[in-house]
Order: structure tokens, then C-alpha cells, then sequence
């Protein structure tokens, strides 16, 4: 069963902030630094989280709302969240959770979602606290519940157009207020510390990579990008005397296609002309058996291969730098020109 937010206002000592907030005049602001009380469906479980009310006749929600959800997914993994705080319009409205969970969807949202059916605690957290106007309204709250940013609504999405540009600083003053004050990631130092086994099951020198730069591909022999083998066998000539080297990873994770066993892998590399090394198959999804690897390169770039033939470039630390989709090109000089950068030279 959903239930509605209920909180009062506390006051809190001032604190120094490390990004920007809205200008006082547009409203709302004077509950920064505030400490709200727990919302009654829980307490405050995550290093912060966004509390956005919207409701289905809001156009500026159906932009707003996928918005926010791509800072979900920015930030999730450093423990942020966005709560979607539905509120009929008006409150007598009759709306089912079955409704308003299909709403969320067909706008993209992802983030949990609860139901103020009766506006209670959007009136608790904002229309009775002042001079508020706009229903549709965005507050940050980290995990002891102080009030950190405050956006009046309804506007509240990245956009390219002169009449929203001030809604677009809006956006990207949240965003640097949410990376501001979620810890900071710590540096994966090398990804090449795990054990790796050659694709035959046989220990790999531990110090294979070292010093050099590398491109980790998620492999597949019977795939439509399979054919993606001959250029990156190229790219590995290319570099390969200044200290570089494709390093691929079969993987049967997309379509199953990657079924076979390592001498069917070789052959299949082979049939390509590839040379460039290659692991044992792993699994470089986000469950309970994925491979150490892809653990610290997913942490490291906040990027997991969503189909075969993902690309990580990987610095001479060790340390991964960039993630390339499945239809970027070994050759393409979005991936050519940071390699050339790593060595300092055009080739």
C-alpha cells in the first residue's frame, strides 16, 4: 500500500555549501538548511534524495520527469535517489496506484514512487511554509534530512532552447549540487590487480599490462558485430610498438552469443586474423556473477556494455578512462583520438 509523505520543519544552523542555489527571489529558498522530519513510509535511507511531486496534468512533468530519472542513473551507485511524488489534480480526483504507476512509466521514470492524495504533505513541506504557488515542486534532502536545493518547479529539464534557459541553469545547478554533496568515488588504481586467466583457464602474468595502454572488449563470435574483430586487430597493429593492446573478454551475457567453449572462441578470433589477447569468458552484467573486472570498470565509468562488442579504454595505470558503445567503430577517431592523447602523438 502507498502512503503520503508527513513532515514538519526544524530549524538548522546555517552551513557552508560547495554549489550554487537558486536566486531568493524565486521562491523556496529559505528552507535550505532546514531539517525536515522523516517521511511517515520510512526514514531518510539514502545519502540524498530528491523528492519531485508531479501529477498527469502537468506537460512540463512529462519532460521533467524523465530529467530527473537520468540523474537517478547518473548517481545511483553513490547513493542518490529520486522519489516521485504523485499529487491528483485536483486532490478529490480518483486515481488508482495501478494509474499512477503506468503514468510514471509512460514518462520514463524509473525512481520509487508514492501517492499525496490529498496534498497533505505537499501542504506540510511547501504551500504552508510561505509564499508558494507552484505544486510541482523539486527538494533535495540528504540523510539526516537538511533541506540541501530547492526548486520551485514545474520546469525542470535540460534544454538547448532559449525559452527555457533559465530552467536549463536550473538543471545543471542541481546536478553540480547533487555531485557536490554525494561522497566522491575513489580512484580505481588498477584493474589488472584481479587474477585473469587467458581464455584456456591458464594464469595470466600479473603484470601483462603494465605500462601499457589497453582496450577491453566484450567478445562474441556469433554476433552481428562479430566482423568488428578484423579492426580491432588493427587497431592493435596500429599501437601495439608504443605500448598497447586489445584485451578481449568473451561473453554470452546478449543474445547468447558467445556459446561456445575457448577453442571455438580462438578459432573464431582466428578466422579474423586476431592475435590480441584473449581472457576467459566472464560475465559483465550487474548480478552476483559478474566478474571482478567489470565490477571496477563499471564503479570506475558508471557504464556497463548494454550488447556485445562494448569498448573500455584503459590508461597506462591501469585506470579506465572511457567507455565506447557496442556500434563505435575500433578505427573511429572518437576512440583513435584518446589513444593518441594517452601517448601524446597523432597517428
Amino acid at each position: 500500500m502507498m502512503q503520503t509523505l508527513s513532515t514538519d520543519h526544524i530549524e538548522q544552523p546555517a552551513l557552508p555549501r560547495a554549489y550554487g542555489i537558486l536566486p531568493e527571489e524565486r521562491g523556496g529558498q529559505d528552507m535550505i538548511e532546514t531539517t525536515l522530519s522523516a517521511p511517515t513510509f520510512g526514514e531518510f535511507d539514502s545519502t540524498l534524495t530528491l523528492y519531485r511531486w508531479w501529477t498527469d496534468t502537468c506537460p512540463y512533468c512529462d519532460a521533467s520527469l524523465p530529467a530527473l530519472d537520468s540523474l537517478r542513473e547518473k548517481y545511483a551507485k553513490r547513493g542518490f535517489k529520486v522519489v516521485g511524488v504523485y499529487h491528483p489534480k485536483p486532490p478529490s480526483k480518483n486515481v488508482t496506484e495501478k494509474e499512477v504507476f503506468d503514468g510514471a512509466s509512460a514518462r520514463q521514470f524509473k525512481g520509487e514512487v508514492v501517492i499525496d492524495g490529498d496534498w497533505s504533505q505537499l501542504h506540510k513541506w511547501w504551500l504552508d511554509t510561505g509564499n508558494r504557488n507552484a505544486t510541482s515542486v523539486s527538494i533535495l534532502v540528504d540523510i539526516d534530512g537538511v533541506v540541501r536545493f530547492v526548486h520551485p518547479g514545474p520546469v525542470l529539464f535540460p534544454s538547448d532552447e532559449k525559452l527555457f534557459a533559465q530552467e536549463n541553469n536550473d538543471f545543471q545547478l542541481l546536478d553540480k549540487a547533487i555531485d557536490s554533496l554525494l561522497p566522491k568515488k575513489e580512484a580505481v588504481m588498477n584493474i589488472y590487480n584481479h587474477p585473469l586467466n587467458d581464455v584456456h583457464g591458464t594464469p595470466v602474468n600479473k603484470n601483462l599490462f603494465d605500462g601499457q595502454v589497453t582496450l577491453i572488449v566484450n567478445l562474441a563470435s556469433k554476433c552481428g558485430l562479430t566482423p568488428q574483430y578484423e579492426d580491432l586487430q588493427k587497431l592493435h597493429d596500429r599501437y601495439k610498438d608504443q605500448g598497447f593492446s586489445v584485451v578481449g573478454f568473451p561473453c554470452n551475457d546478449f543474445g547468447g552469443q558467445e556459446p561456445g567453449d575457448a577453442d571455438t572462441i580462438t578459432a573464431c578470433a582466428s578466422g579474423y586474423g586476431a592475435d590480441f589477447p584473449i581472457m576467459e569468458k566472464v560475465v559483465v552484467l550487474d548480478n552476483d556473477s559478474q566478474c571482478d573486472i567489470y565490477k571496477d570498470l563499471n564503479f570506475a565509468t558508471d557504464a556497463l556494455p548494454e550488447w556485445n562488442f562494448g569498448k573500455y579504454l584503459i590508461d597506462q595505470h591501469g585506470t579506465p578512462i572511457a567507455f565506447f558503445g557496442s556500434m563505435v567503430e575500433p578505427l573511429s577517431s572518437e576512440i583513435v583520438d584518446r589513444i593518441n592523447e594517452l601517448f601524446g602523438s597523432q597517428n
